[in-house]
Formats: C-alpha cells, structure tokens, sequence
C-alpha cells in the first residue's frame, strides 16, 4: 500500500536531492574553469621561462608556441563552454527554486482552503486508495488523518461501513452528485445524522481520475428543525387552548357563584352532612379547574417579559437558596460550578426564577433516591452569549419523549399538569435563547439553555441603575 504522507516526504527529498546536485555541479563547472585558467597561466610562464633561459633552440621554442596557441583555444573554447554550462545550471537552479516555492504555496492554499470547508471532504484514486481527507471529516467521524490518507476505504472503515460503500461507489458509480441521509455510528457508539454525496473526480480532460465523498454533519440542523416544528406545535396549542380557557371559564365561573348561593341556602336550612361533603369536594375541584385554567391561560399568553440588565449567576444562585433544603431532604448534592465571565443578561427577573425552579424541582424529583444535581455556565461565541447546563443523575428520560417534552400537557407525573415545561420553553424563548436536553436512562439528564449576553451599553446602564440603588 502506497502512503501519500512518505511519498510527500519522498518528493521533498528528491527535491534537495536534486537542488544539492545543482549546486555540485556549479562547484565542480567553477573548479575546471580554475583548473583551465591556472593550467593556462602556468604554461605562459614555463615558455617565457624557456626563451629567456636560451637553453633551447628557437625552433623548439617557436614549436612549443604553436602548440600552446592551440591549447589555449581549446581552454578558452572550454572556458566559455564551462562558463556557459554554469550559469546554465545557475538560472536551472534559480527557477528549480522559485517553481518549488510556486508548488508549495499552491498546495499550502489549497490544503487551508480545503481544511476551512465545513464540509467533510475525502477522496480516493481509482484503485481505491484514499488521497486526501480534510480536518472538518476528521472531526466530523473522529479521524486521524494520518491513519486516513495512504489507506483503503475496508481497512479504515469495514467493508460494511456505509461511508466505505460509498467511496467504492463514486469510483465506478455514476458521476450525478446525489444527496443521502443517513443515520451513521461512530467508533464510540455515538450516532450521529449525516448528509453524504458521492460524485466523480475527474482532470482537466473530463476524464475520471477518482472519486469525491462530502460528508455532513445534520446534528445542529436536526435541532433546529425540531425547535421550528416545536415553536409552531406551541403556537398552534396556544391559539387553541386561548379559546378553550376563554370558553370554559365563563360557566366555570357561573358554576362557582351558583356553588356558592346554593351552600348559603344549604347552611340555613339542612342539617344534612352528606350534602356538605358533595358541596366540599365540587368546590374542591373547582378550584383545582381555575388553577389548570390559570396555567394554561400563562401559556397561551404568557406575560411579556419586564426587561433589564441584570445577572444570571445572582437569580440563579437565588433559586438554589430557595430549594436547598428540598434538596437535603432528598438527598441531592448541588454542585455550583457558575464560571462564566460574562453573566448579564437582558431578562425579567421573576420569569427567570419561575424557569430555574421549574428545573430544579424537576431534577430533584428524578432523583428519588439521592443524587448530585450540577449547574454549569460558560461563555461561547466569543463571550456573546452564555451557556447554561443543568446536569443530574437521575433516571432519564426515554428517548420516545424527546420531541413531546416541551409540548403542553405531556406529563409523565400522576399529579402534573404538563404545562411546567411548557412555559419554561416559552420564557427561554421570549428572551431570545433556546433549550434543548439530552438524556440517558438510569444515568441522567442534561437541560442546555443558551442565552444573549447584554450588550455593552445595556451592561453600562444596569451598573449605573444598580449604583443609584445602592446610594439611596
């Protein structure tokens, strides 16, 4: 198997190979000029050394200068031969030079403007060899792309692998890019939605050279398209449940007037205490109507939020003060891991605690014999926003309910009333962040909660309101 990274290694030793045999050649075209020159000028001398010794005739001498005439157009001719052949070598050289420096600039462009591509890219030769891979497919399927790059498609992935039919596919399929969905399970057990195409790789001839596999991470997508159906799932139950609150509650309200005279004429004039008990107990659940009523008029129409700069590490450390000793009682250890540097947010204070303590009491509650419930913030997006994650050990979530969690009045509790979740979501949202969970059965679950960071001029005037407070 031939590995693409030795034969790059191979090359750029070919290449001082042949830069350092260049420049020996150079070398060795100066030394014979040298020699040729220093031989030229020593024979000068030995035949002026000779006519002036005079111990020679002058036809000898006269003999010897015909000769080293000849000689020495024969050294000049190979002077400028040699001189010719060196500046020869010498632009050789020069150009050798600036074309390797021209090709690695290429291929240093090209592998930045491959690796900033979002999109998982790997190709592969006609024999099925891959050639290249970008960082975005090695993050994408956890790769290592020196254990990617020089292998076959069967030996870094399995002959059944998915991605490994496909690579063997864009060799001898057809060349139309086409666009699969694909659930795909990395070495760690994870799975992850993907969006591969395969197309052809073909030269500047049209004709086919090998193959192209983009790959696509969805998971982002896939949330995002399951907050847009949530957000018009709710949208579409508030309108409704807005017009049943409105239609029940008027003869609920009769209902409760009319109760009411009835247990007045009932006081004065029987002394029955079975009629009592009914009147008790239709009173009872009454009230427990008004308080469904109430709480599903909060999330038709919730109240807009009373905006101001204020910090989400206070409301939150606020809410677990509040709920401490439920947590002791049950046994739950809160871990405070708040370590976010930037926390102000644009938000109603009030709303805010009535989220946390949604969540908080929902994690306790999970967690009926003990456990350790987490709070974590950090900043991301280059400090623009703050991320909130509620970790617990409780028994999870199955992963049927996942979409149905956030939807009003799904409940898995015998007392709830499935509008808690409900309105979370929607005071997250009215401020301008999102929530989504993960869950694992029997381990725990993970509510995330993203939310803007005030801007600066917000922070500015929330310190000066907080300053003015503190005066008075």
């Amino acid at each position: 198997m031939a590995d693409s990274r030795k034969s790059r290694i191979a090359s750029r030793s070919n290449l001082q190979a042949a830069n350092f045999f260049v420049v020996i050649l150079v070398v060795l075209t100066l030394a014979f000029i040298l020699l040729l020159y220093t031989g030229m000028v020593s024979t000068r001398k030995s035949l002026d050394t000779l006519s002036q010794s005079q111990t020679v005739s002058d036809d000898v001498v006269a003999n010897l200068e015909q000769h080293y005439q000849r000689e020495r157009t024969v050294d000049l001719v190979l002077i400028v031969v040699s001189v010719t052949m060196g500046v020869a070598l010498f632009i050789i050289y020069r150009y050798l030079v600036r074309v390797t420096e021209t090709l690695r600039e290429v291929r240093t462009i090209d592998r930045d403007i491959l690796n900033s591509i979002t999109r998982g890219i790997v190709t592969v030769n006609l024999q099925g060899e891959i050639t290249s891979c970008n960082r975005a497919f090695e993050e994408i399927l956890k790769l290592n792309s020196e254990k990617v790059v020089g292998g076959f498609p069967e030996e870094v992935f399995s002959k059944d692998d998915p991605l490994c039919l496909l690579l063997q596919e864009s060799i001898v399929g057809e060349a139309r890019p086409q666009d699969r969905d694909l659930p795909y399970t990395l070495s760690s057990g994870t799975i992850i939605p993907l969006r591969v195409t395969t197309f052809a790789l073909e030269n500047e001839l049209g004709q086919r050279v090998g193959g192209i596999l983009l790959v696509k991470d969805m998971t982002e997508i896939r949330k995002m398209e399951e907050r847009i159906q949530r957000a018009s799932r709710l949208a579409a139950l508030g309108q409704l449940t807005q017009r049943l609150v409105h239609e029940i509650r008027n003869p609920l309200s009769a209902m409760d007037i009319n109760l009411q005279l009835l247990r007045e004429r009932l006081d004065t004039g029987s002394n029955d205490p079975e009629i009592g008990r009914y009147l008790n107990i239709i009173t009872t659940e009454t009230r427990r109507l008004n308080e469904v009523l109430r709480d599903a008029q909060m999330f038709a129409q919730p109240q807009p939020p009373a905006m101001e700069t204020i910090d989400l590490h206070e409301v939150i450390r606020q809410v677990l003060l509040l709920i401490d000793k439920e947590a002791i009682i049950k046994g739950v250890e809160i871990a405070d891991n708040l370590n976010a540097e930037q926390s102000l947010v644009l938000g109603d204070t009030d709303q805010l605690k009535q989220v946390f303590i949604n969540l908080f009491k929902n994690s306790i509650e999970a967690m009926a014999g003990g456990g350790k419930m987490e709070v974590i913030s950090r900043n991301g997006a280059q400090g623009k926003i703050v991320g909130l994650e509620l970790v617990d050990t409780g028994s999870g979530i199955p992963m049927s309910n996942f979409q149905r969690i956030f939807d009003p009045y799904f409940t898995t509790k015998k007392k709830g009333t499935g509008l808690g979740l409900s309105v979370v979501h929607n005071i997250i949202t009215q401020h301008g962040g999102s929530i989504d969970v993960s869950s694992w059965l029997g381990e725990g679950t993970i509510f995330s909660i993203i939310m803007p960071v005030a801007a600066r001029e917000e922070q500015e005037s929330g310190d000066a309101k907080t300053e003015n407070s503190h005066r008075r």
